[in-house]
């Protein structure tokens, strides 16, 4: 067998199959960021008091944000991408809502993937979720175990760390957006 052959056959299969990869990827793009921006806008109605007015994206002091406004332009409350890279399995990012008077009112989890199953996926339970909800911004958001007031997930430590570091994102750029720093 001729050794060039050995070198451009499996070099052209290789090229060829890099094409489609890359083909599929530009046609895929824009569907999967249009999915995900229809995602973030139904967990930013979730997280909101259900009588506001529905969210709508926007950019306040340079964060992006869900608002939800009265109908005379005032704000009502705020929905906030909230990440952590301290998962157990990587990244968690949650989608927090906020009303006007700096409380949390309820998060919703969009990526949590890597958790353990059956452990740190227990972020997305209400046992973990409810009791976080209605606080005050200014709260302590910490761990027990780390000087806080918060319970930790029963053999979730981490998770539960990275899901309230995630929160602490959020309510960080909550605070940008109201002057709150």
């Amino acid at each position: 067998m001729n050794p060039l052959r050995l070198i451009l056959v499996p070099t052209l299969i290789g090229a060829i199959c890099t094409a489609i990869l890359a083909f599929v990827n530009l046609k895929t793009k824009p569907v999967i960021a249009e999915t995900e921006r229809k995602n973030a806008a139904a967990a930013a109605q979730d997280v909101l008091p259900a009588s506001l007015p529905a969210p709508v994206l926007t950019n306040l002091h340079n964060t992006a944000c869900f608002a939800s406004f009265d109908a005379a332009g005032k704000l009502q409350a705020l929905a906030i991408e909230g990440v952590s890279q301290k998962g157990y399995g990587g990244e968690i990012r949650l989608m927090v809502g906020f009303t006007t008077d700096a409380t949390l009112h309820t998060f919703k989890v969009l990526a949590a993937n890597g958790e353990t199953p059956g452990l740190g996926s227990k972020v997305k339970s209400d046992d973990f979720r409810l009791p976080l909800s209605n606080r005050k911004t200014a709260a302590n958001w910490f761990l027990k175990k780390d000087g806080g007031e918060l319970d930790a997930i029963t053999s979730a430590t981490i998770s539960s760390r990275a899901a309230l570091d995630a929160l602490r994102d959020a309510i960080a750029k909550y605070n940008i957006i109201t002057g709150d720093e």
